[in-house]
């Protein structure tokens, strides 16, 4: 080791990696105890790199920026899947090895796969190059492979060193969440840029959003493509965009470094022998200085970087294991201080929820009363306006019986003649009933049903509304409860949903979505009680007259009568005269028919209003047993033992990073 690192001593080295080892498994168990279960198997994946003798170098960057291109230049041969467009599709892992394979890490809990690749590296299209590249055809979401790790015979990689190659930050999600997995893995990181591209806003805000918080501080820039650059301007352009490095990455110049990784590719995969590596040819590439930096900090920082980086990183997840405890500590002082004033203040407005139930109870039974009448009213307009068209129902009625001369067979031929009139006006007037219902009674019932079930809607929306303001009331951290969208909340869809659906499993009806509100039901629900309204014709005002003309009126006016003409306009009038003396009675029980169909609504309603205003009670309930249960304490010992640990480890942390930085 040289320099200020190489001045650590390597007892001391592992001293500090032990110590960073148990302050992270800790902080840990801590995570845990918090219920904190991402957070934890962070720590944990921490705690194997501070442990483990490898040393992760991450290729990072924009898609097509050339990471894996500059990747197999380290590696002297075309290994890794390359193309003009973005390829990589999951983290790649270069090893050490003699032998040439690949083992594939699947999703779930399938074993890896292993599979051999040829000394050229991975053929084009084959099966191991499309578990690795993204799938134009579905780049929208992740294959079955999670990550890969590619055994090599890399001198780079002897020695416990991992080259890594990643998806890219300007991918997919699934891609990007790929890329910052492996960033947390990673020990250094060479971060790639394109020469002839101006740094983009997504590559400095990656650079200080995730690279400085993840602990690297101190990181390589590898700018490819500089052959794109004309030779004239070259340098001129190195220099600029060294000074742009420089001022928007916040690192040093001499890590900063200009590749043309696709010539010195090929010259490493024609040329591999050792006197062609050093040929001024090769350095022209810019390839061998960035391997003696990155060898040069092997040598130099290796065991230093074990500390720093890692233990950069536990601050952070010490400072938000903290900040969660500190947010926990408050809901309880705030539980203490508020909890019995928030239940006192839930009971008050459910007083005022129950108000609000009991009027939309009696919107319910006012807008059926206010139907009933409509009805009343249509169905008594209709029958007077039957009677004055029974004259003209007669025309068209032939009797086959005729009145013939003889006194003996008189009454006999009367009743028949009587029963076929009658039978023919019965037809006609049902027939007159039927048009009716469907021109001008059915649609208006239709137009009621909707204007109340529009008028439900509204009442059931705010009746929502205000159980979810509730809802927030007990909510511990709601000091103010927000204005609640009623059309958008979850407590109104299932309120509703639930009404509306026992409402039409009680019609019978079709299922209809619970994205009905009730004036869609309403609509879709107007034919199954115009079905009931139907039968209303049958023992209906003419059925009546039927009973009443052949029982009486036969037996007495008709049988004075001799000519056929005679007896169609006592039967014609009857009719008539039935129809107006029957209006009232009958107009009553159409509007009665209408009103008895839709009975259940009210319940129906009530019943899902009811549901929601126990559902309140019992979390009520809940919470002021709780309450019971704490005793009124304010302060948590479990929590108050979680922030003097972390104080603890955070303190540790702090002094290992005082005493390694700068070295």
């Amino acid at each position: 080791m040289t320099g200020d690192a190489g001045r650590a001593d390597y007892a001391a080295v592992q001293q500090a990696r032990e110590e960073l080892a148990e302050v992270t498994a800790r902080t840990s168990v801590t995570a845990a105890a918090l219920g904190l279960g991402l957070r934890r198997e962070e720590l944990d994946a921490l705690g194997e790199r501070i442990r483990g003798d490898t040393y992760r170098i991450l290729m990072l960057g924009q898609g097509k920026r050339g990471k894996s291109t500059l990747l197999n230049a380290l590696l002297g041969a075309k290994v890794l899947p390359a193309m003009p467009r973005a390829t990589t599709a999951v983290p790649i892992s270069v090893v050490w090895d003699s032998d040439r394979y690949v083992v594939l890490h699947l999703d779930g809990s399938e074993p890896p796969v292993t599979l051999p690749i040829e000394e050229t590296g991975i053929s084009r299209n084959g099966e191991v190059w499309q578990a690795l590249t993204i799938d134009l055809k579905n780049r929208h979401q992740p294959g079955v492979v999670r990550h890969a790790e590619l055994h090599w015979p890399a001198e780079l990689c002897r020695n416990g060193v991992v080259l890594v190659d990643s998806p890219g930050f300007n991918q997919e999600p699934w891609l990007q969440q790929a890329t910052l997995n492996a960033l947390r893995d990673a020990d250094v990181v060479v971060f790639v840029i394109a020469s002839d591209l101006d740094l983009e806003a997504v590559e400095i805000g990656y650079a200080k959003d995730y690279l400085k918080p993840y602990g690297h501080d101190d990181f390589f820039v590898a700018c490819t493509r500089i052959d794109h650059i004309a030779d004239d301007e070259r340098d001129g352009h190195i220099e600029y965009l060294t000074e742009y490095a420089q001022a928007s990455l916040r690192v040093a110049a001499e890590r900063v470094f200009f590749l043309d990784s696709r010539s010195a590719l090929e010259l490493r995969s024609t040329s591999p022998d050792s006197t062609a590596a050093l040929s001024d040819e090769l350095a022209a590439t810019g390839l061998p200085a960035l391997e003696t930096a990155l060898e040069g900090h092997l040598v130099a920082e290796r065991m230093v970087v074990k500390v720093l980086a890692p233990a950069r990183r536990l601050t952070l997840a010490i400072s938000a294991l903290r900040t969660e405890v500190e947010a926990r500590q408050r809901l309880r002082k705030e539980q203490h201080d508020k909890a019995r004033a928030r239940c006192a203040t839930v009971r008050a407005q459910l007083d005022l929820l129950e108000e609000r139930r009991d009027q939309i109870r009696d919107r319910i039974d006012t807008s059926l009363e206010h139907i009933g009448l409509q009805v009343n009213a249509a169905a008594r307009r209709f029958l007077f306006e039957a009677a004055e068209e029974c004259p003209g129902w007669s025309d068209g009625i032939e009797p086959k019986n005729k009145i013939g001369l003889s006194p003996f067979k008189a009454r006999q031929q009367a009743e028949a003649v009587a029963a076929e009139y009658s039978a023919g006006l019965s037809a006609a007037f049902e027939s007159r009933f039927v048009q009716w219902q469907a021109e001008e009674l059915n649609p208006r019932i239709t137009g009621w049903l909707e204007e109340l079930g529009a008028r439900l809607d509204e009442d059931f929306l705010a009746f929502t509304a205000q159980a979810d303001k509730i809802r927030l009331v007990l909510t511990p951290m709601a000091d103010v409860a927000p204005d609640v969208d009623a059309a958008n909340r979850p407590a109104a869809e299932r309120v509703l949903a639930a009404a509306v659906a026992a409402l039409v499993a009680g019609a019978g009806a079709a299922p209809i979505g619970a994205r009905f509100g009730f004036k869609d039901a309403m609509k879709a629900l107007a034919p199954q009680f115009a079905l009931g309204i139907a039968a209303y014709a049958v023992g209906g005002p003419v059925g009546v007259f039927v009973v009443q003309l052949l029982g009486s009126v036969i037996a007495g006016e008709l049988l004075a009568e001799r000519a056929g003409s005679a007896i169609t306009r006592s039967v014609t009038d009857a009719l008539a005269k039935h129809l107006r003396a029957s209006a009232d009675a009958e107009a009553a029980r159409l509007a009665s028919t209408v009103t008895d169909a839709l009975g259940s609504l009210k319940p129906i309603a009530c019943e899902a209003l009811d549901a929601e205003i126990e559902a309140i009670l019992r979390q009520l309930a809940v919470a002021e047993a709780d309450e019971a249960d704490k005793g009124g304490a304010a302060d948590d010992p479990a929590l108050a033992d979680h922030a003097r640990m972390l104080d603890d480890h955070a303190r540790r942390v702090e002094e290992i990073l005082r005493n390694w930085q700068g070295r």
